[in-house]
């Protein structure tokens, strides 16, 4: 049987995250609509988490702070979890069932860090282990975990592209990841759908199209300018950020680092936030 979340958090998630999805839609050959942002009310998909109310108080995420969640779906109500807590990365498996959530099997990395991170993730693994009751925002882009008591509870806002701005910090070479500490390439992903960039020579467009429950990503209609570069290197460069850019098709994004995928689930490019 469905618990009940008090009336106070689910005003409270429209009021912390208040987070709105915005669909942009671009025409096809055929003069139709075609929707080209999706967000389905769920669990799956990317999150970060903007606040913890701990024995009724609420404790804002600090800024040098990013703690994330991150689900996946195994089958019918069951998921493996994972993101970092703050210092440390973690994962484990959640059961649901209407509005009733159990996390079992969370395992952590084991690293020190800033102590004011530290306390951070020791509020979220006890929430989390403890949590029993799960909520969204009508518009799927807002997410509760919270105890029998109401007490304590989680709030989350779901990871979205629009209005992102990425530096290319590494890429997939056909054989292995090779970093790029000094990138000037970029990628910017608008509220309208649109993608633009800097190739390291020329200026690229374009289109997305995202799923974000799912992290299915499409990037179509890529294009740039023509600018010559005196640089073989920059040629060659430029060349494979545009051909893997086209063969993505997944992602995954933790706020701070945006990796982009094949079918496979292999790393083509990694971002870091802008």
């Amino acid at each position: 049987m469905k618990r009940t979340i008090s009336p106070f958090f689910v005003s409270l998630i429209f009021l912390t995250i208040g987070v709105t999805i915005l669909t942009g839609c671009v025409s096809n050959k055929n003069g139709e609509d075609k929707s080209v942002t999706k967000t389905e009310v769920g669990i799956t998909g990317d999150w970060i988490i903007e606040s913890i109310l701990n024995q009724g108080t609420e404790n804002p995420t600090p800024s040098q702070v990013n703690t994330t969640f991150s689900a996946d779906s195994t089958g019918k109500d069951s998921y493996t979890v994972f993101g970092c807590a703050g210092v440390n990365d973690y994962n484990g498996t959640a059961t649901l069932n209407e509005n009733i959530i159990s996390f079992s099997n969370i395992a952590t990395t084991m690293k020190a860090g800033d102590p004011t991170a530290e306390e951070y993730e020791r509020l979220y693994f006890n929430i989390l282990n403890n949590a029993s009751l799960i909520d969204f925002s009508a518009n799927g882009n807002g997410l509760i975990i919270q105890d029998e008591t109401g007490k304590n509870a989680i709030l989350m806002k779901r990871l979205v592209l629009s209005d992102t701005k990425w530096i290319l910090s590494a890429y997939n070479d056909g054989n292995s990841i090779l970093t790029l500490p000094d990138s000037k390439l970029t990628l910017e992903f608008n509220s309208e759908n649109g993608i633009s960039g800097f190739t390291g020579i020329n200026y690229l467009t374009g289109i997305y199209e995202v799923d974000y429950a799912n992290r299915k990503l499409s990037l179509s209609n890529i294009g740039s300018t023509r600018m010559a570069s005196p640089s073989e290197t920059e040629t060659v460069m430029e060349q494979k950020f545009l051909n893997l850019l086209g063969e993505c098709t997944k992602y995954h994004s933790t706020g701070s680092v945006l990796r982009l995928m094949n079918n496979d689930g292999t790393l083509l490019l990694e971002f870091i936030k802008k």
